[in-house]
């Protein structure tokens, strides 16, 4: 369950950070006038982009897991944060129609 020196722990662990501190970052978005959070719009957009790299990572790691309860307990807490964090993509697209490109950009 190596991969660069971070465990599946380790990573699910930043990404439910990063999915908080990107939570936040919607809040204060939702309180701020869109058209002059330019720079608040585009941080999200790359949090929203490295939550992104983290699900494909941890989706990596818990295939490699042997048991396949521990593997199912994975595979459902991958399911939680890529659910959580494609609300917040929604979120962001339905209050950011701009942001729709950039977004679309950080998947592909």
């Amino acid at each position: 369950m190596e991969g660069g020196g971070a465990t599946l722990s380790d990573v699910y662990q930043g990404a439910k950070k990063l999915l908080l501190n990107t939570r936040d970052g919607m809040e204060r978005l939702e309180r701020l006038d869109y058209s002059a959070s330019s720079d608040l719009s585009f941080s999200l957009s790359n949090d929203i982009s490295q939550i992104q790299s983290l699900c494909v990572q941890m989706d990596r790691f818990w295939r490699s897991i042997a048991a396949k309860s521990q593997r199912d307990l994975w595979k459902r807490k991958l399911g939680s944060v890529c659910w959580e964090k494609e609300g917040i993509e929604g979120g962001m697209l339905f209050s950011d129609p701009s942001m729709a490109k950039s977004i679309h950009h950080a998947r592909f």
